[in-house]
């Protein structure tokens, strides 16, 4: 909503200006504007363009959040799994409790896969992110600062400084969500009657332990791990950046 909230400004903010209408971005044309249908042709061109970028930013981010809350839903079921096995062995059902065990372990060892697919997918894109944020939000936040609420441009700034604060919020906020997931199969492992299990067993529970001592990270070319901490850093970092330009 807020990509196509900034796209729809960014494409009528140029009536506002009255008799005077510009294009929604400026750029070079093979072509002179002068003519009513070139002009509106580009304009109509142009609107398209920035409603498929707002789409396709949109699609891209909400596959990669997808991905992330499927890994936690499969965690969360690695976590009830491991709940049962104590009920199983009050019925001295142990062939059962040792596959059950094996099949957790290897669905641990596929979600950690998943993870790392999910960074070499949107790695890249992560850590393009992170940086240019910080930079947009010192440039808009600076350009704000100089413009009043009359002017047109001040708005389609506040849309688009709305749409990279909740971007980068959600990158870090599902970071955050798929590391405490993660490590939460170690916590359930613990809070388990785990006691009175076999002894192959246990030591099976050892290994989804161990694993879950390093958990999934959602990572910018392991560069900037997306969490709280780190959306924390973006604001305070473009706090200092728009000091720094309004003291030049």
């Amino acid at each position: 909503m807020l990509f196509c909230i900034t796209a729809i400004v960014a494409v009528l903010s140029p009536f506002t200006k009255g008799k005077e209408i510009t294009l929604p971005l400026s750029g070079w044309h093979p072509y002179t504007l002068e003519s009513r249908a070139s002009f509106c042709l580009t304009y109509l061109f142009q609107t398209i363009a920035i409603l498929m970028a707002a789409c396709t930013s949109a699609c891209v981010e909400g596959l990669a959040l997808t991905i992330i809350l499927q890994t936690c839903a499969q965690l969360e079921i690695i976590s009830h799994r491991l709940h049962l096995l104590p009920s199983l062995q009050k019925k001295q059902n142990f062939d059962y409790e040792k596959r059950l065990v094996v099949d957790c372990i290897k669905h641990h060892t596929h979600i950690y896969s998943l993870g790392k697919e999910l960074n070499d997918l949107f790695g890249l894109i992560i850590f393009v992110q992170f940086f240019t944020s910080m930079i947009s939000l010192c440039a808009i936040v600076y350009q704000l600062s100089r413009l009043n609420m009359s002017n047109p441009t001040y708005w389609r700034m506040v849309a688009s400084i709305s749409s990279v604060i909740t971007q980068s919020f959600l990158y870090c906020f599902y970071g955050e969500k798929i590391i405490q997931k993660s490590t939460a199969v170690a916590d359930a492992v613990q809070q388990m009657n785990w006691i009175n299990l076999t002894n192959r067993t246990k030591k099976d529970l050892l290994i989804i332990m161990t694993r879950a001592i390093h958990p999934i990270k959602l990572t910018g070319t392991s560069v900037a791990v997306m969490t709280i901490k780190t959306f924390v850093k973006i604001i305070k970092s473009a706090y200092s950046a728009y000091n720094l330009l309004k003291n030049a």
